[in-house]
């Protein structure tokens, strides 16, 4: 029986669903039963998932991001034509922590806007 399952409970007859509660022995919890929400009565034990735990998963992604592991095919965007046409992407954006300008209006810009003037950056600007 897994938390989140529907069933009836045995102790008070009633449709419910499963809630996991820790088990507490002073301030560590020791371990976990599925009890029903409405009567509080103890359902069993939950089924451990069959695959990686999630700190487990969390160790193998942090091993990933060190470079301890192989993370997989590296994926690579190239600009093409399509690239976008947005204004943080123009020659002409002026980026300021506080506000965004385009140099060629004078104006505020919306990274994300677009105009008809749109001048594509180049690397080395």
């Amino acid at each position: 029986m897994k938390a989140g399952e529907k069933l009836r409970c045995p102790h008070c007859s009633e449709p419910t669903v499963a809630r996991e509660k820790n088990i507490l022995s002073g301030w560590k919890v020791t371990g976990t039963v599925l009890v029903c929400p409405l009567c509080g009565g103890e359902l069993g034990t939950p089924e451990k998932p069959g695959g990686n735990s999630s700190r487990a998963a969390g160790a193998e992604k942090l091993a990933a991001l060190l470079g301890e592991v192989d993370a997989g095919p590296e994926l690579r965007l190239e600009k093409t034509e399509e690239y976008g046409r947005f204004c943080r992407n123009c020659r002409h954006f002026i980026v300021h922590p506080f506000q965004s300008r385009c140099g060629r209006t004078g104006q505020d810009a919306d990274p994300m806007g677009e105009c008809g003037q749109f001048e594509l950056r180049k690397e080395t600007e």
